[in-house]
């Protein structure tokens, strides 16, 4: 029985927010199943199981059946804790329907440390979220808008619903929606936009904020105005502010943690970046999970100082609070992992959300569940708990002298100006915080005269900064008020003057003035304020005192360094700014700060500069590449033959480089949907026949040949110089060590007449010189006509070459071939060099693995360009059988494109296989390079030899390209009803959503008399996840092995810790499934599929079928993604119809890449991806 590989390992069959510790074992670990075994616990029970640090105490604040499961927290004036209560998650109501879920306020009246009093503000709602406690009522999210609900009448519960924001995406997914609601010093709600919905949303100015899946954003209390804060992530869920006025979220599937940079974009499921890069992260660690919600840092005097200043996130897989100390490194923070704050041996504790309160103490919300994840479990599963949740209060009471106790704070709700200014200076941010806003919410403008006066006299600085924003907040701060900020010899100060700066509509030069001085603060958080101020106000002059101050970021603050980036970007954006840099006197590093943000910028303008720099300066050639391929898509059309002399002066000395400009260029023409001009047409000609003789040149004859215990293609020959024996001079040898020594194959000469005698040095080794040889490097002769070998030379096992003299005296004048094997996949000892070989046999003049690519890249371009004329030397490549499979690949693959034929189409992926038999391979090459040879007739025989001897991975991918257009798809169907291939075949998904997709009645009527017979696919995939489970308790296999084959398979599309790409769902935590979940993930990955992962069919005006992941749109084109992790573009224009189905792009079977002991292998790694 062969096992599956991951060729993309999850790709949408399992997105969830997860991963935790497992042993081998699933049941022997409660923590390591997606269905708990556990029992339910009380709230006591639950509560003796939950492990804090000594000297903490964590308390009961409230449970079930008074609340049920609490998502979000939020602390009102005084001091009350409000929830949004949920019984209908994870399922949202018809519209108009009345929903179970509500808004609730918690009290402590007697100071017990739980909670006594317990109101139902508002219900009716439907899995509300994010919230604010605001004037009367409370601004809250509930499907599908944000709402303001209000007690008009005093009475402590709504009476009024008033709709501020809305409808805001919820219908794809409700695990994260729009969550962690926070009010900012800006004295805007900040909120998270979770994962994969689409929102589509505007405030009463009309501005409209358009967000797909992870995103920040802001709004306006009045529902005035929405404004996008940050781009990506994936699912962010929770959030906290700073001192400083930083903040920071907790996101799944990509880091913990993150520091927010307006403006800035961050890692998400295959979203690209704005051109600036990504917003570097805070850390590299993943707390063992991918499934983090809920953020504070905690500022307050009741932890000890060794916990002050840390985030608290919480763990819903691990069932942890994760705790991280923070390093500061001019602005930017860095987090280090600390040992876990709460420990739970309840694997139904999850931590949904933690908030810091008035008090000091800590707050957790505990969605307490049975079973967490979407996608793992059917979201209809009877064991999902509804009703059951916590509130857990965390306080210190142990005997460090720095804590002081956890009291009740003032309440501020009639609270005297006089005593909110005085809680400006509380000890708790929450505090604050809070004081601030009822200042704002309550006095307004009256409060104009005391907040200015403690801006002016106070001697802490958390009142003047405080005081500063109330005085923005409530449109009465004046110059002076800057200016007094400004100049504060508190660091803090000065940093939130900047940020409010940035707030201020209307600038005067004494503005600018300000944020300019800012920029040279000595205070990294203060500069990097003043560079936000000025990316919000993009004026003449911003973009040189930005590049000034670009020079003086010292290397580790990266976060300082990306602000000023984004500050650039903004500014630049504006075109009357950018034309009024004086590019000329630029110096060379400006220049290059400047022109690396350009990609970013999307206009004219930045065009033009990009394309200064390429003629002013010396761009290296991933600089040339980059920007001209920016500059190509930016330009105006009539411009654009400007580009292609310079493109072809920057690579004049390099036929390779002229290549990836030409790829560069066209790219940036298809996004805008550009005709390519003649002039590029021209150029394009000429280099490709120069590519091809020169690579032709290079390689002197010699050709490549894949090693027979080869588990990959390789070409590991280079050029190095070696000393010879005879001489004691170096000299060049053929050698295949210069890539490293894993790799394997065989090297053959040109044919050539023998001489009498030939000479030539050997050197390499033939495995570890303390064991015996085991003679698999080796050098030696054989007459061309019989294939007989008649001298064979050893590896010498010595650095040193060797030199051999042959007798070829009986053999003079025949013809042989050299023949160089390297079959010693070893890491160490495991090399084989030939050099100073006779003068008619020369070496390659360039290292060999360059010229073969280049012969790829020839394919490649010819294919890209559609240039006909190549066809006959694409045909002649093939037929002087000079080059590995991958190569011959990417020939067949150029002439298919030339000479489109949908059933040599589908046979190309023979070609590069290493498990299609030799025979048949050959016969498709044959094909290939004879035109004659590709007969309708031809065709069809070679299919049923292939579907007849290659393994059913291969047949499936025939089959695939088969049923992209209307002419395969019948051949296929032939096949099946001539028994010459299997019915099973049409049932794979990927082949039945082609055919149902684009196939005639007639042809989808065939498939199900032809299919009607077999037994389900469901029962066959149940018995191998079956035998798999049963044989992986047996074998648990092996760590280091399965990490080799998760970098092989899985990476593509997957990460786990920095390895990999985040396409699919990060892997990180992944254990957490527990061994039956895994594998059943693996074996079947079409159950539950989340709606951002299902894979769509597109149907061309000419009827060609194309299957992927919808990735994005950019210009002209649709990206999509196929089922090996590779981006292709669809022309918007050429698409007639679009399909998505319900299914996976993962193969159904990718089972003949893996035998049974590297699927166990494989297994074993994931499941090693543990927390703690």
């Amino acid at each position: 029985m062969k096992y599956p590989s991951l060729s993309i390992l999850l790709l949408a069959g399992i997105v969830i927010l997860g991963g935790t510790s497992i042993s081998t074992f699933a049941q022997e670990d409660p923590f390591a199943t997606q269905i708990r075994p556990t029992p339910r616990l009380t709230p006591e029970e639950e509560q003796k199981q939950l492990k804090v640090p000594e000297g903490f105490e964590i308390q009961l604040f409230a449970a079930d059946p008074e609340i049920s499961k609490p998502l979000n927290m939020a602390f009102d004036a005084d001091g009350r804790l409000w929830i949004t209560d949920t019984v209908e998650y994870p399922f949202a109501l018809p519209e108009g329907e009345q929903g179970g879920d509500s808004i609730k306020i918690l009290e402590d009246t007697d100071g017990d440390g739980r909670a006594d009093k317990i109101t139902t503000f508002v219900d009716g709602l439907n899995i509300p979220m994010g919230l604010i406690p605001y004037k009367n009522g409370v601004i809250a999210f509930s499907i599908p808008n944000i709402w303001y609900f209000q007690d008009t009448d005093g009475d402590g519960k709504a009476d009024k619903r008033e709709k501020l924001y809305g409808p805001v995406g919820y219908d794809r997914d409700t695990h994260g929606l729009h969550n962690s609601f926070r009010r900012h010093f800006d004295n805007w709600i900040h909120v998270n936009h979770g994962f994969s919905n689409n929102t589509s949303v505007a405030g009463s100015d009309g501005h409209v904020v358009t967000m797909s899946s992870g995103n920040t954003y802001r709004i306006r209390m009045d529902g005035s105005r929405v404004e996008q804060y940050t781009h990506g992530q994936v699912n962010p869920f929770g959030t906290a502010i700073d001192p400083l006025g930083n903040l920071f979220t907790a996101d799944c599937h990509s880091k913990p943690v993150y520091q927010l940079l307006r403006g800035g974009y961050y890692p998400s499921f295959g979203k690209p970046d704005d051109g600036l890069g990504f917003v570097p992260p805070m850390m590299d660690h993943q707390h063992g999970s991918t499934a983090i919600s809920g953020l504070t840092i905690y500022i307050g005097d009741n932890f000890p100082a060794e916990y002050r200043g840390n985030t608290f996130s919480g763990n819903v897989m691990t069932c942890r609070v994760n705790r991280d100390s923070l390093e500061f490194h001019g602005s930017t923070i860095l987090a280090r992992e600390e040992p876990d704050f709460v420990i739970s041996d309840d694997p139904w504790f999850r931590p949904v959300d933690i908030r810091t309160g008035p008090d000091g103490a800590v707050y957790v919300a505990d969605f307490y569940n049975k079973i967490i994840g979407h996608y793992e479990v059917d979201l209809k599963h009877p064991e999902r708990d509804r009703t059951s949740g916590r509130i857990w209060r965390i306080v210190y009471t142990g005997k460090d002298a720095t804590s002081k106790p956890a009291e009740k704070a003032v309440p501020l709700g009639d609270a005297s100006l006089a005593q909110l200014i005085d809680n400006l200076d509380h000890v708790t941010l929450t505090q604050r915080m809070l004081a601030s806003y009822e200042i704002i919410d309550r006095f307004g403008a009256k409060a104009e005269s005391g907040v200015r006066k403690s801006l002016n006299t106070s001697d802490s600085p958390y009142v003047r900064s405080h005081a500063l924003w109330i005085l923005k907040a409530t449109d009465k701060v004046k110059l002076a008020d800057f200016q007094q900020a400004a100049g504060d010899k508190q660091a803090m100060v000065r940093t939130h003057a900047m940020k409010a700066l940035a707030e201020t509509a209307d600038w005067t030069d004494a503005h600018f003035q300000l944020a300019a001085t800012g920029l040279e603060d000595q205070d990294a958080f203060a500069k990097r304020g003043a560079a936000e101020a000025l990316a919000e106000h993009p004026r003449k002059g911003n973009i040189e005192l930005l590049l000034a101050a670009l020079r003086s970021v010292p290397e580790e603050d990266n976060h300082l360094r990306q602000m000023i980036r984004i500050a650039l970007k903004k500014n630049s954006i504006n075109a009357e700014v950018l034309e009024s840099v004086d590019f000329a006197a630029l110096s060379r590093q400006d220049a290059t700060e400047l022109v690396d943000v350009m990609p970013a910028v999307d206009t004219a303008a930045a065009a033009t500069f990009m394309q200064y720099y390429l003629t002013n300066f010396e761009p290296t050639p991933e600089q040339s590449s980059r920007l001209l391929r920016e500059a190509a898509n930016l330009i105006p059309p009539d411009q654009l033959e400007s580009l292609i002399p310079l493109a072809q002066e920057q690579s004049s000395h390099d036929v390779n480089l002229q290549r990836e400009l030409i790829v560069a260029i066209n790219n940036g023409l298809k996004q805008r949907g550009t005709p390519v001009p003649e002039s590029m047409k021209s150029w394009v000609k000429e280099i490709s026949a120069g590519l091809l003789q020169t690579s032709l040149d290079q390689l002197a004859g010699w050709r490549f040949r894949g090693h027979p215990d080869a588990k990959k293609i390789s070409i590991p020959w280079g050029l190095r110089e070696r000393t010879a024996q005879q001489t004691g001079k170096p000299s060049l040898f053929l050698d295949s060590i210069v890539y490293g020594e894993g790799e394997i194959g065989v090297l053959l000469s040109k044919p050539f007449v023998l001489p009498a005698t030939l000479e030539l040095d050997v050197s390499g080794h033939l495995g570890p010189p303390e064991l015996p040889a085991n003679n698999l490097n080796l050098v030696r002769l054989r007459l061309t006509q019989t294939g007989e070998v008649i001298q064979e030379e050893l590896a010498p096992r010595n650095d040193v070459a060797k030199h051999i003299e042959w007798d070829l005296s009986d053999w003079k004048g025949e013809e042989g071939v050299l023949e160089v094997v390297d079959g010693d996949s070893g890491n160490a000892y495991a090399w084989i060099a030939i050099g100073n070989l006779p003068s008619d046999l020369p070496l390659p003049s360039a290292p060999p693995r360059n010229s073969v690519e280049n012969i790829r890249n020839f394919s490649r371009l010819v294919a890209e360009f559609n240039l006909a004329d190549h066809v006959d030397d694409l045909r002649m490549l093939l037929a002087a059988n000079q080059f590995d499979r991958s190569t011959e690949e990417e020939i067949v693959n150029a002439i298919n494109v030339l000479k489109p034929n949908t059933l040599f189409g589908a046979l190309a992926i023979l070609v590069g296989d290493i498990s299609t038999p030799d025979e048949l391979r050959n016969k498709v090459v044959t094909a290939f390079a004879n035109a004659a040879g590709e007969s309708a007739a031809s065709g069809q025989e070679l299919l049923v030899s292939a579907f007849q001897s290659v393994p059913q991975r291969l047949q499936l991918v025939i089959a695939e390209r088969l049923a992209t257009t209307p002419e395969g798809q019948r051949e296929l169907i032939s096949l099946v009803q001539g028994g010459k291939a299997s019915a099973r075949i049409l049932l794979r998904n990927t082949v039945h959503d082609r055919i149902q997709s684009a196939g005639t009645a007639e042809m989808k009527a065939e498939v199900e008399k032809l299919t009607k017979s077999l037994p389900p696919a469901s029962e066959q995939i149940a018995q191998q996840i079956a035998a798999s489970i049963e044989a992986q308790k047996v074998h648990s296999g092996g760590l280091t092995e399965g990490e080799a084959l998760f970098r092989k398979h899985c990476a593509i599309c997957h990460k786990i810790g920095s390895e990999g790409a985040l396409v699919g769902p990060q892997l990180d935590g992944i254990g957490g499934r527990g061994m039956e979940r895994v594998i059943e993930d693996i074996l079947d990955p079409n159950r539950n599929v989340d709606t951002m992962f299902r894979s769509t069919t597109i149907v061309t005006d000419e009827g060609k079928i194309l299957t992927g992941l919808i990735r994005r749109e950019e210009g002209e084109n649709l990206i999509m993604i196929d089922n090996k992790g590779k981006e292709f573009t669809v022309p918007l224009d050429i698409i007639d119809e679009q399909v998505t189905s319900t299914n996976s792009l993962m193969p159904e079977n990718v089972s003949e890449l893996m035998n049974e002991t590297e699927f166990q292998d494989l297994v074993s790694y994931l499941l090693s991806q543990r927390g703690k």
